[in-house]
């Protein structure tokens, strides 16, 4: 959602906003870079959450809010699914930049998590302490055989490397979950990924990467068929 950058020339408002998330009836939206309100104060954080919660949303926070609005949030259907419990969060580091939740959905329980992860450049050892958590929590998971969902914005590209430290994290997490597109996202940076755990693989139907108007990163979008 961009809400740090003061410089944002974006002429989204809170109706394009509510329009983009809820247009497509998804039951679960992972957004980051969110706050209280946005530093050019373009929007506020506390009415895009009241207006989403009208259209049928609630939603699950960190465990800790950053100073900064650069923070996650997770939104999911009431209607559709039945919120089982809060997870922990994955890693003890950057609390305010992960949340997750198991859900009963479609017959089945699955977890789904919105993670953002700094740049490298900023918090070498942090973000690496990030990725350990990461990977660990994947591998867990695959031998458990259980349906997760990894959402965010991962801050890493294969892409074209750049400054970043990590970029080769994504291909380790590749090779325990899957991805289904390799599409850019920010510039020719593939930063934003949807992992699925092997247990949701073959229920993956589509995967979508598109331009939207009220975010400087491209939209991702998968949809999952728990009845195939």
């Amino acid at each position: 959602m961009n809400f740090l950058n003061e410089n944002a020339t974006s002429k989204r408002t809170i109706d394009d906003v509510l329009l983009e998330l809820s247009n497509s009836d998804n039951t679960f939206i992972s957004i980051q870079e969110f706050g209280k309100k946005s530093v050019n104060g373009d929007l506020n954080g506390i009415e895009i959450q009241n207006r989403l919660a009208e259209l049928g949303y609630d939603v699950l926070l960190p465990n800790k809010e950053g100073k900064n609005p650069v923070n996650v949030r997770l939104f999911y259907r009431r209607s559709e699914v039945t919120f089982l419990e809060k997870e922990l969060p994955i890693s003890n580091e950057y609390l305010n930049r992960q949340c997750g939740g198991s859900f009963f959905v479609g017959g089945e329980e699955i977890s789904v998590y919105s993670l953002y992860l700094p740049l490298a450049s900023d918090d070498f050892v942090g973000k690496e302490l990030y990725w350990d958590d990461i990977l660990n929590f994947a591998l867990k998971k695959v031998l458990a055989n259980e349906k997760i969902i990894l959402t965010g914005d991962f801050n890493e590209s294969e892409m074209k490397r750049d400054d970043t430290k990590y970029y080769l994290k994504i291909s380790e997490l590749g090779k325990l979950f899957s991805e289904k597109d390799k599409e850019s996202t920010w510039e020719n940076k593939r930063l934003d990924h949807i992992f699925v755990s092997p247990a949701l693989e073959k229920k993956v139907e589509t995967f979508e990467t598109y331009p939207v108007g009220i975010s400087n990163h491209k939209k991702i979008s998968v949809k999952i068929n728990l009845a195939r």
